[in-house]
């Protein structure tokens, strides 16, 4: 009768309203982009941005990862070989786990030989800012673009970067720089070393502090 079918309607749209909330919510990539704003920077700089990996996201996590568009055929092979990886996902995970910047680095400048369909930013001239826009979630390399620099007094900067949201990152963007001190024997008495100090003198063949 009409009661039951009304409360037959209701319990349906109850459970409907119920599933649609326990439902998780996925976040597609595809359909959102992202902003990778480098700060701080100055003008002279242009940056490029090459997704090598790429996944769908869900919950700021990656899944399903597969090749990006900025590494060439020959880098996927030559990456897997290297890193004793079975695929994209696996070599993913690989790069996730590691932890000490100078393996970091490491891999950035493997990918670095395998690059192709860069994203390019150009520092704004007012702002000390660039801005990359990507489309997809995934991990990206993220460098100056070759030969940018010239002759200016200031390294390159490579890093790799998971993008899963709009990131802010800073550059390491001047050259490291080291100051030497040598030590003399001291005129005084002929035996102790003077403090350090910018020149000395000694012989040929003498191990000089």
């Amino acid at each position: 009768d009409m009661k039951l079918f009304k409360k037959l309607a209701s319990f349906i749209l109850a459970f409907a309203m119920v599933m649609a909330i326990a439902m998780p919510s996925v976040v597609m990539a595809d359909n959102e982009g992202y902003t990778i704003t480098i700060t701080p920077t100055t003008s002279d700089h242009t940056y490029d941005a090459y997704q090598i990996f790429e996944g769908e996201l869900s919950k700021d996590k990656l899944r399903n990862i597969n090749w990006g568009t900025g590494i060439t055929e020959a880098g996927k092979t030559a990456l897997l070989e290297k890193y004793k990886a079975k695929d994209a996902a696996d070599l993913a995970e690989k790069l996730s786990q590691l932890k000490d910047s100078a393996d970091i680095k490491a891999f950035a400048k493997e990918v670095n030989k395998y690059l192709q369909n860069p994203t390019t930013a150009k520092a704004k001239e007012e702002e000390t800012t660039a801005t990359i826009n990507v489309d997809k979630a995934g991990y990206y390399l993220i460098k100056d673009q070759d030969k940018s620099l010239g002759i200016n007094d200031e390294t390159y900067t490579e890093f790799i970067l998971k993008v899963v949201k709009d990131q802010t990152v800073a550059p390491k963007s001047s050259k490291p720089t080291s100051e030497k001190k040598v030590k003399d024997i001291n005129d005084s008495d002929g035996t102790s070393m003077t403090d350090w100090q910018d020149s000395a003198d000694w012989d040929i063949g003498d191990k000089v502090p």
